[in-house]
């Protein structure tokens, strides 16, 4: 669903209940607040039979949801590194240097997959 909303900017209810293959275009909205996408209604589709309301992705709440939680990453962090003093757990000065961090991550694991899939 991030992919169409990457590529798409905008997308209807009907198009996010095909995305998921829900039914209910009310179910999908429903199943987005669950996991935590910010859906924001921004109009409605020209050109729609029903007038389909148009959604966007709310990517200020996201990036402040991502800051607030690196927040609270350096916090335990910090935390456990004073109770624990063989502990070195990692800090990260701010969201670019987490999300290198995250595509490091993130290409260990493909890698490691991709190598599983060769034996």
């Amino acid at each position: 669903m991030l992919e169409l909303f990457g590529q798409n900017g905008r997308l209807t209810s009907q198009e996010l209940a095909k995305a998921v293959d829900k039914g209910s275009e009310s179910d999908v909205l429903a199943q987005c607040r669950q996991i935590g996408l910010p859906l924001e209604a921004v109009g409605r589709a020209d050109g729609s039979p029903l007038a389909s309301k148009l959604y966007v992705l709310d990517t200020r709440l996201l990036w402040v949801a991502l800051d607030e939680a690196l927040q609270q990453v350096n916090r335990y962090a910090l935390l456990l590194n004073f109770l624990d003093s063989g502990s070195q757990c990692q800090t990260f000065r701010g969201v670019g240097l987490w999300i290198e961090h995250v595509r490091r991550i993130e290409k260990a694991r493909l890698e490691s997959e991709s190598q599983k899939s060769l034996q």
